[in-house]
């Protein structure tokens, strides 16, 4: 079962916000950004941009959300499964433009191809956030 599908139309926002800093399975987390998480787990874009539009993340839930999927994005076997990853990449950086400047900052891997697929990565969603902007 797609946990996420059938969680995100439905559920308030209050209890999301609520919570222990230590709930589900993630230590650390509050419910919304585990639920941020979820998604981001699932690559499920609908829920992440509904998740998204209430603001209720911390600047630093939403950058390590953002780290997550980048690291899950790049450390792919190939280029396919790199851009099954964008519209995910995408809606947050859309929704957030400050974590495009995050992934230059903090993102930090040895393995120099996905060093290299960060970048690629990175300067696409930079690309594509100019390009929705400027129309």
């Amino acid at each position: 079962v797609d946990v996420m599908a059938h969680m995100y139309p439905h559920v308030n926002s209050d209890l999301l916000c609520k919570g222990d800093w230590c709930s589900r399975d993630q230590l650390g987390l509050r419910y919304m950004a585990a639920a941020v998480h979820a998604a981001v787990e699932q690559n499920s874009v609908d829920a992440l941009t509904w998740l998204l539009q209430w603001n209720h993340l911390h600047k630093f839930e939403l950058e390590r959300a953002f780290m997550v999927a980048m690291s899950r994005a790049t450390s792919q076997a190939s280029n396919e499964e790199v851009l099954r990853h964008l519209p995910l990449l995408c809606a947050f950086v859309h929704h957030q433009p400050f974590l495009a400047s995050v992934m230059a900052r903090d993102y930090k891997d040895s393995d120099q191809t996905n060093a290299r697929q960060a970048k690629a990565v990175t300067s696409y969603l930079l690309a594509d956030l100019h390009t929705n902007k400027a129309m």
